[in-house]
């Protein structure tokens, strides 16, 4: 665990572009300039999130800095419905940490809580963010469907590979799957509906990419642009 007072007095530090893990210690309204991502842990009082922590994510995130709020499992005042409105209406994403002591009660609460946030995910429309590691597994989920279960699928985002995945082992990440897997399922009415779902949804992308392509080579022929034969912006070599 890095303090965000130690990043923002530390010139190498501050150079830095990913910080995860970072303990709000300070206000600090002005995030370095060279911070492209930033993970915060929670704290707070009775599932609200603490004043000087929400100032920080608000700052961080209004000047350019893609903001996580770590939830740990061993925080368990969360009320997933509240905090998932929070971070839609504040513009951050959400990650859902694993148990630090791994035991069997403790695995089946963080599976509980995978369940809750996931429920209300699917729910929430405005919620633009990822929520780790709900939104990463729909994404394999997805693949799958798609292109089928032997299809290799490679994570590229830097936060899954190198925070999430290093605070789990390989047993542990394959039973959270598991479960979250089926829990996914069921909250859409099964596989079949599940899968039903991811079809629907990547033929309207697709129809989407083509109607905007469509309407960007129309709207760009028809102000002068190269396929009319009309000039350009660009200035010559």
């Amino acid at each position: 665990m890095t303090a965000l007072s130690e990043i923002v007095d530390n010139a190498e530090l501050s150079a830095q572009p990913f910080h995860y893990g970072v303990e709000v210690d300070v206000d600090s309204f002005s995030p370095p300039a060279d911070l492209k991502h930033i993970s915060l842990i929670f704290k707070g009082e009775d599932g609200d999130i603490d004043e000087t922590l929400m100032d920080v994510i608000i700052s961080y995130g209004l000047a350019g800095v893609e903001v996580v709020l770590e939830i740990p499992a061993e925080q368990s005042d969360i009320d997933p419905k509240y905090m998932v409105s929070v971070a839609a209406n504040a513009g951050f994403s959400l990650s859902l940490l694993p148990p630090v002591e791994r035991s069997d009660e403790a695995d089946q609460a963080y599976f509980e809580r995978l369940k809750a946030f996931a429920e209300v995910y699917f729910g929430q429309s405005n919620f633009g963010q990822f929520l780790a590691p709900v939104t990463n597994f729909i994404e394999y989920l997805f693949v799958e469907t798609l292109l089928g279960d032997d299809h290799e699928f490679e994570v590229s985002d830097p936060y899954i590979l190198q925070r999430l995945s290093a605070l789990s082992d390989a047993d542990f990440t394959i039973a959270f799957k598991d479960r979250l897997r089926a829990d996914i399922y069921a909250i859409f009415g099964g596989e079949a509906e599940f899968k039903a779902f991811a079809r629907r949804m990547t033929a309207q992308i697709h129809e989407f990419t083509k109607t905007c392509a469509k309407d960007l080579v129309d709207q760009y022929s028809g102000n002068g642009g190269p396929a009319d034969g009309g000039e350009t912006d660009q200035q010559p070599a």
